[in-house]
């Protein structure tokens, strides 16, 4: 039984502590796949929300969609690290969506990818590719 219980306690610590991906990291949370009309198929936007209780370093990590790599948070210098706080979003938009609504106040902007309506995936990679979400269809 006490092997059991250390057993359990080692596999808890790993899952919990703040070096492993948990179920309270960052989290794709709105997926926009295109508009609704006629020439808005690349007018893409996606939010990452914060779902943990503590600020999350995003230094480097990137949205994907297949091996597309849609947008990377990189810092404009080594000394500066990028933080999602907790329960904080951050709205990443394509140039199209962006060109259409220039109201929405977006994080980051990328070219649109075109992304496909079926069969396709979404990911948040960090910097050493560990996957930290994903979403598919």
């Amino acid at each position: 039984m006490l092997k059991l219980v250390l057993i359990f306690s080692a596999l808890a610590v790993s899952l919990f502590s703040n070096n492993s991906v948990s179920a309270l990291s960052p989290v794709i949370s709105t997926a926009q796949l295109g508009g609704s009309g006629s020439g808005t198929s690349q007018q893409e936007v996606f939010q990452v929300f914060n779902n943990s209780d503590i600020g999350t370093d995003v230094t480097n990590w990137c949205l994907e969609s297949g091996s597309s790599i849609l947008a990377c948070f990189v810092p404009p210098n080594s000394n500066t690290k990028l933080i999602l706080e907790s329960k904080q979003a951050i709205l990443i938009g394509s140039s199209q969506l962006h060109a259409a609504y220039s109201s929405i106040t977006l994080d980051y902007i990328y070219s649109a990818s075109n992304i496909p309506g079926t069969n396709g995936s979404l990911r948040i990679i960090e910097s050493s590719s560990t996957v930290i979400d994903q979403l598919g269809w």
